[in-house]
């Protein structure tokens, strides 16, 4: 009973691993706010708190092959971490239970095709893309009993391909799963601890992209490709296991060999960052409308363009209003598309 008090102090040596905020030590105006609020302080750092908590991750890791937050993350074959959350729509995505009804398939291409009707028009390039969900790219990898809970309905990134190929050749859409699949076993193009792909992951996205837009993108030999040791990922740190040591997974920093001046300029648009291209004159603009996934791609897409504009979520016309770019990439991971 007495060791959270004798061990108070110990947790210091240890990173908390836990996505909170960890309750201070309260500031209340009277005794019942500051039992509340110390209840809560205790509760967060008892002596041996996160020794515990570490300690109940690496056992549930080492005998159950399973996370803390099994709800959040999958720990599947060769300790691949997989992002499973219900919320984020994930699951739904892996299960197939995101299929679209008929109708909806319908109206969801409709969008696309009204949206690029209205781009056009001004003469501007439209292109609605999916990044693969990292499970779509290694379903071989995930646990099998997430894969017996598959239906065989077709999810509706599948579905939308399937339609592309079949009935609507002309739709702006860009699905870079089947690309990825064909050269997934060349080298890993996501991180083994992580939600994302890998900086090379991102660099084969770049290209399809823009061999998408019509564009033509530089080709490896023009960038210094070194491979770097990622070893702790956000999934890695969300199932808990940020105290322990994590296998190494391959990444790699891909820079553009000639000396570059792009800046980052305050945006006028809420939510997004602008780059400008100082070694482009007269030079044309892109706005892409993104996830965490567009990240990876900034450094490329910034190489191309007078002005790059970032902006965080879905597609917002008044942006378009604003900014009068000549290419609009509307892009999402799988689960949020």
């Amino acid at each position: 009973m007495l060791s959270p008090c004798i061990f108070w102090n110990t947790n210091s040596q240890l990173k908390n691993c836990e996505y909170r905020t960890l309750a201070e030590f309260p500031k209340a105006k009277n005794a019942i706010e500051f039992i509340v609020g110390y209840t809560k302080y205790f509760n967060d750092h008892y002596g041996l708190r996160i020794q515990l908590v570490d300690w109940n991750a690496r056992i549930r890791k080492s005998l159950f092959h399973a996370s803390t937050k099994p709800n959040q993350v999958i720990i599947g074959k060769n300790n691949w971490l997989f992002y499973t959350s219900e919320n984020d729509g994930v699951l739904n995505c892996i299960t197939r239970k995101n299929h679209l009804t008929a109708s909806d398939l319908k109206q969801f291409i409709k969008t696309i095709y009204f949206t690029d009707s209205i781009l056009n028009a001004r003469g501007i390039k439209y292109l609605k893309v999916v990044w693969p969900n990292k499970s779509s790219v290694y379903p071989e990898l995930l646990p099998t009993r997430v894969k017996w809970l598959k239906n065989q309905e077709l999810s509706k990134r599948e579905q939308i391909l399937e339609a592309k190929k079949s009935t609507e050749p002309q739709l702006p859409f860009l699905d870079l799963t089947p690309f990825f699949l064909a050269h997934k076993n060349d080298t890993p193009l996501y991180l083994r601890t992580d939600t994302h792909w890998n900086t090379w992951g991102a660099f084969l996205a770049y290209q399809e992209l823009f061999k998408s837009l019509d564009l033509i993108p530089f080709p490896i030999e023009q960038f210094t490709k070194n491979h770097i040791a990622y070893v702790e990922g956000d999934l890695f740190r969300n199932a808990g296991l940020c105290n322990t040591k994590s296998a190494e997974t391959i990444d790699y920093e891909i820079k553009y060999k000639k000396p570059t001046n792009i800046t980052l300029e305050n945006s006028e648009i809420n939510a997004s960052k602008c780059y400008v291209n100082h070694d482009i004159q007269d030079g044309k603009t892109i706005v892409v409308f993104r996830d965490s996934y567009s990240t990876f791609l900034e450094h490329f897409v910034t190489l191309h363009f007078k002005e790059a504009y970032f902006v965080n979520g879905y597609y917002r016309q008044e942006v378009i209003d604003l900014v009068k770019p000549d290419y609009v990439v509307d892009a999402k991971v799988e689960r949020y598309f």
